[in-house]
């Protein structure tokens, strides 16, 4: 489409209304995101019982008071710093229940899961390093209750796999399950592993083609079991069956 010929207009003034953005961005939503953005990072390098409000003030230059002016505890700061992983978690799992059944369905949660932690990495450490404190917490029932819900869909995935035969029926549905989820939060650890490179969107397809090749092919049926899914870039590696197992060629 040609574009129209019409006079540049000026940029917008720091705070003003733009297309898309009806109303300015006030002064305390921008220190309310500022706060989260420092808390997370405190967070996810300490977790959530070594970081205080007060190390949180510190860190924005603020006072405790207006700390509290933005958020009422600890727990609801926090809150809002992981809920958006759970529900893209859960928004991912619910999307894969309603496509294919059997093993298919698992293959698809798998993707579409490691894609929102790939995303949301940060968050995702920060709930992994801080559990067992969050576990113990009467301020988090909730968030403890979601994420068993998160398991659950999980365990109710593999479990309709092996009954319609397409995984195998020779393993222990809890266990495949810690498995699956295990694995994820490995890869996607950013915390661990920084050293090696943080974890980004373009990654995604080498986690997702790694999983695919050493835990999911595995888990299928030796008779339905097919070529692994390739690596971004790279070319799968064909494989044989025989009676002492799968082998590479």
């Amino acid at each position: 489409m040609m574009a129209r010929t019409t006079p540049t207009p000026a940029p917008p003034a720091p705070g003003a209304a733009t297309a898309g953005n009806s109303a300015p961005r006030s002064a305390s939503t921008s220190r309310r995101d500022e706060i989260l953005e420092s808390a997370a990072e405190l967070f996810a390098a300490h977790s959530y019982e070594g970081t205080s409000m007060r190390d949180i003030a510190q860190a924005n230059g603020v006072k405790i008071s207006t700390l509290y002016s933005h958020f009422s505890s600890k727990a609801e700061l926090f809150d809002e710093i992981v809920r958006p992983l759970i529900a893209e978690v859960t928004t991912a799992q619910l999307t894969a229940s309603e496509t294919q059944p059997g093993f298919a369905r698992l293959r698809t949660m798998v993707e579409l899961v490691v894609e929102a932690c790939v995303r949301d990495a940060r968050a995702m450490a920060i709930l992994h390093y801080s559990w067992p404190q969050l576990r113990a917490s009467s301020e988090h029932t909730a968030l403890v209750a979601e994420n068993a819900a998160v398991f659950a869909r999980w365990r109710a995935t593999v479990d309709i796999a092996m009954a319609d035969g397409t995984m195998r029926a020779d393993l222990d549905p809890h266990l495949v399950t810690r498995l699956l989820t295990s694995t994820i939060q490995g890869l996607v650890d950013r915390e661990r592993y920084l050293e090696h490179g943080e974890v980004t969107t373009a990654r995604a397809d080498s986690l997702l083609a790694l999983i695919d090749d050493v835990v999911l092919t595995r888990l299928e049926p030796p008779r339905s079991r097919r070529p692994p899914r390739p690596a971004a870039g790279g070319t799968s590696k064909a494989t044989t069956t025989t009676s002492a197992g799968t082998r590479r060629q």
